[in-house]
């Protein structure tokens, strides 16, 4: 179509065909006669760009939509390549966040100013990454006196509850200056335990820029420097909050006592119905808790026990034994065989629900747990709904039947060894080694078991 045929259309049509061009090209587009030149400055074009790159659909009083795209350019132009999808990433957190733990949400501290960003680069005397900076340009972390936004997780004695650092704190020396990490950023805390996870900033000691993880110790005996091998979490900040944001837009975490506790569901496989009582597994890799080297990777999982409401009101069952097979990525099993779960026989009948936390190791980054649970259905005979003993339970072998859990998957963080930066093998495809099954490489398996309750 000649230009001239274009300019014969009707302004609503050509204004629609406008609405397809980047601001850029809109920009350009205008200056090629007068008619473009007017039909780009129209109102409805500026609101749809400024909402596609600033998601911002209201206009200030005494503004039009392209001076206020322009008002936000000049304020937040050198963030443009990621702006949107930061910004979607706390519209989701919070949101999230206010609807279940206000705690929480109440701790988050308003975003910072461009000068602010500049002081607090000038303290540390690198730069920060484009995203890192916009997105505390949006929220400023949080405030040290809530569970973290990061979630926690418990098991046994060991606490942890993951805060983002709001960067006035992160600057202050006892924050800052206890780093034994060359050119890397503390972004996360634990108070409890001190954990955090970390930026690089630099390729100092050989650390992907911009990438975050967890230092964790080289346990070798051999090991006199102190070398950290890292746990990788994400390649840069933008990935980093965008992949938690999304896990909570998705309610993938279940919420504990108002705290964000961090277990995944495995997305092949995680639930199993028998007899109306649904059995589901969710997972969680513990950094905090392992080791590249020797290899010894920690896991916990909840699992949780539902009973149909629409079950037979006179179905009761106890549940009696657990029994587990473990197994590694290289075939190796273990079989587990216990009374109860967490030292407890729960009770279950329709509309009840009953969780809890445990624990296992693996030699491997990858293990596999499938079982069964004994459950004892009850009657006028042997009615254990109050008293019992564990031998009655045990030794009731005609009324039990075997509701199954189904197998779920652990895999460990990427990890890189002190050596493998130290001779400059930063190359992700070279480190994630996999084995036949598609995961990364394996040693050796199977570790402990450790139980506990989380209902009360």
């Amino acid at each position: 179509m000649k230009c001239s045929n274009l300019l014969n259309l009707p302004d609503e049509i050509i204004i629609d065909i406008l609405q397809l061009l980047s601001w850029h090209d809109l920009v350009k587009c205008s200056l090629t006669c007068s008619k473009f030149n007017y039909l780009c400055q129209n109102n409805s074009l500026w609101k749809h760009i400024t909402w596609y790159y600033w998601l911002e659909n209201i206009c200030p009083h005494g503004l039009s939509w392209y001076e206020y795209f322009y008002k936000l350019k000049k304020d937040w132009g050198k963030y443009m390549h990621c702006y949107k999808e930061i910004k979607t990433a706390w519209i989701s957190i919070e949101l999230f966040l206010k609807d279940n733990t206000t705690t929480i949400y109440d701790s988050l501290k308003p975003g910072l100013l461009e000068e602010d960003l500049e002081r607090i680069e000038n303290a540390i005397g690198y730069n920060l990454p484009l995203d890192f900076r916009c997105s505390y340009r949006i929220r400023n972390g949080q405030r040290l006196n809530a569970p973290g936004i990061l979630g926690s997780m418990e098991i046994g004695t060991h606490y942890i509850s993951e805060a983002l650092l709001d960067l006035e704190t992160l600057i202050q020396p006892a924050i800052w200056a206890r780093s034994s990490l060359k050119g890397c950023l503390p972004v996360t805390v634990c108070v409890s335990t001190g954990v955090s996870q970390y930026m690089a900033l630099s390729s100092e000691d050989g650390h992907i820029p911009g990438s975050l993880f967890y230092p964790v110790d080289d346990r070798r005996i051999s090991n006199l420097s102190g070398d950290k091998d890292v746990f990788l979490t994400a390649i840069n900040f933008q990935d980093w909050l965008t992949a938690h944001a999304d896990k909570l837009k998705r309610s993938q975490y279940p919420i504990i006592k108002n705290e964000i506790y961090r277990f995944l569901p495995d997305p092949l496989n995680t639930t199993s119905t028998t007899n109306h009582i649904k059995v589901s597994v969710a997972t969680c890799f513990c950094p905090e808790l392992s080791s590249v080297n020797p290899p010894r990777f920690f896991y916990t999982y909840r699992i949780t026990m539902t009973m149909d409401s629409n079950a037979p009101k006179n179905d009761m069952y106890r549940l009696s034994s657990r029994h587990w097979l473990i197994t590694d990525s290289e075939g190796r099993e273990e079989r587990v065989d216990g009374p109860g779960v967490v030292g407890e026989y729960p009770l279950m009948f329709a509309g009840t629900t009953y969780s809890w936390v445990s624990c296992t190791t693996f030699k491997t980054r990858v293990g596999y747990m499938q079982g069964y649970f004994s459950m004892v259905k009850l009657n006028e005979s042997n009615n254990f709904a109050h008293g019992f003993s564990i031998n009655q339970l045990i030794e009731n072998k005609n009324s039990v039947f075997k509701v199954t859990c189904p197998k779920f998957r652990m895999v460990c963080s990427l990890s890189i060894t002190a050596g493998q930066r130290r001779v400059g093998i930063t190359n992700l495809s070279i480190i994630g080694n996999t084995d036949n099954d598609g995961d990364s490489d394996m040693d050796d398996a199977i570790g402990f078991q450790y139980d506990y309750d989380d209902n009360n």
